[in-house]
C-alpha cells in the first residue's frame, strides 16, 4: 500500500508528462512498434521502469 501511495504521488508530481505518455504511449502489452513513442513496447510500465 505504501508503494501505491508513492506512485500516485509520483503521477501527481509528473502530471502532465505522465499524461502526455498515456496518450502517446498507451500500454500495448508488450506489442514492438505498436507506437512512435514506444518503440520497445509495453508501454508505460516499461517507461515507469526506465525511469
Amino acid at each position: 500500500m505504501r508503494l501505491s501511495r508513492c506512485i500516485h504521488f509520483f503521477f501527481f508530481m509528473f502530471d502532465s508528462f505522465i499524461v502526455f505518455i498515456l496518450y502517446t504511449c498507451v500500454d500495448t502489452g508488450g506489442i514492438p512498434n505498436s507506437t512512435p513513442s514506444c518503440p520497445r513496447g509495453g508501454g508505460l510500465h516499461v517507461r515507469m521502469k526506465n525511469l
